[in-house]
């Protein structure tokens, strides 16, 4: 599942749709612990970490106009490197 789950996502990331394949990736199942789970973790952070990907994949924020938008999106930093910590712990 997390094979098809995490192609499905690269290929729509490949085509600018942000909001598809972040959607894509937060379905995988992180409990199972192999190279394509490392990989999902790694796109997760690739587009939370650039702000204006992170505005498409969490539909259209204005993180730098709204203060609520900003939170949001900390927050939603924040939960991801939980994530990571604990996959790799």
């Amino acid at each position: 599942k997390n094979i098809a789950l995490f192609k499905i996502a690269m290929y729509a990331k490949e085509h600018g749709h942000y909001y598809r394949a972040y959607n894509l990736l937060r379905e995988a199942d992180l409990t199972q612990i192999d190279d394509v789970t490392k990989d999902i973790l790694k796109e997760k952070i690739d587009i939370l970490g650039d702000t204006e990907k992170a505005s498409k994949a969490l539909g259209k924020l204005k993180p730098y106009k709204k203060e609520r938008d900003r939170v949001l999106l900390l927050k939603k930093r924040c939960g991801l490197l939980l994530e990571y910590r604990l996959f790799f712990t």
